[in-house]
């Protein structure tokens, strides 16, 4: 693993660290974008059109509920999780990774905003809480919701659903790791070779092993979710306009 890593930080090396970081440049207002769309309850959809689409979140007691267990689990399994090292030193298999995307799917924003505090105070306990948290928080934030966007059945039951998934894996891999590694070279977390060279590769092969598992986790968990009424249409997620309305109405009225 070591050389592999070694041969895609010289493949980096050999694209430019400024050219690099100009990419990352574009990936990093990109997500704020999208994250700060996210905030105001605007979005889009890419796998309908690309399509804008409003959205609100209320906060009943259900949704705090959701957001504060999805930020204990995190924290649990964060921790319970750091001794699973499939590559010492390189590669940790995340349990609160697989979860949090999970949670962040079957859930919606109510579980992404309590994973968000989760990632912060997994931090502080840990001892790592630093400026580089902060990209930490808003990356889990934009992978967390992300899934919510581009997985359009929360429950996965056809085949399209699967490649919706594997194209959120790779646009979550390649968007988490630009972000990541140009705002730790904003913030000058550390030097901007380490950032390309060493960093970013070893995001790039961390990332799809925590969730390669989720579509199988979210098959287990979703209809228990869904028969407890903790799907994010029961916890305060609406869908205000956009092509999944009427996917929503439709649902509503077969409840009824």
């Amino acid at each position: 693993m070591d050389s592999i890593l070694q041969a895609i930080g010289a493949f980096l090396q050999s694209i430019g660290i400024n050219t690099l970081f100009g990419i990352g440049l574009i990936v990093f207002v990109l997500i704020n974008l999208f994250i700060i769309a996210g905030w105001f309850g605007i979005t889009i959809l890419p796998f309908e059109g690309f399509k804008i689409a409003r959205f609100k979140q209320s906060w009943g007691t259900k949704a705090l509920a959701i957001a504060a267990l999805a930020g204990a689990v995190k924290v649990v399994l964060q921790f319970a999780s750091a001794p699973l090292v499939l590559v010492p030193g390189v590669i940790t298999f995340r349990l609160d990774n697989l979860v949090a995307t999970a949670m962040g799917l079957i859930a919606g924003p109510a579980a992404v905003w309590g994973l968000v505090f989760g990632n912060v105070i997994g931090d502080t306990l840990a001892g790592t809480l630093n400026l580089g948290s902060i990209g930490g928080a808003l990356a889990n934030w934009f992978g967390n919701f992300l899934v919510f966007v581009l997985v359009t059945d929360p429950f996965m039951r056809k085949g399209k659903h699967y490649w919706q998934y594997l194209v959120y894996i790779i646009v979550l891999t390649l968007g988490v790791d630009f972000y990541l590694c140009t705002f730790f070279q904003i913030i000058r977390l550390m030097p901007t070779e380490v950032v390309w060279t060493a960093v970013f590769p070893s995001i790039l092969v961390a990332v799809p092993p925590s969730i390669i598992l989720v579509p199988a986790l979210v098959k287990l968990l979703a209809p228990l979710m869904d028969r407890w009424n903790l799907m994010a249409k029961d916890i305060g997620f609406k869908w205000l306009s956009g092509p999944r309305v009427d996917a929503q109405t439709e649902a509503t009225i077969d409840i009824d």
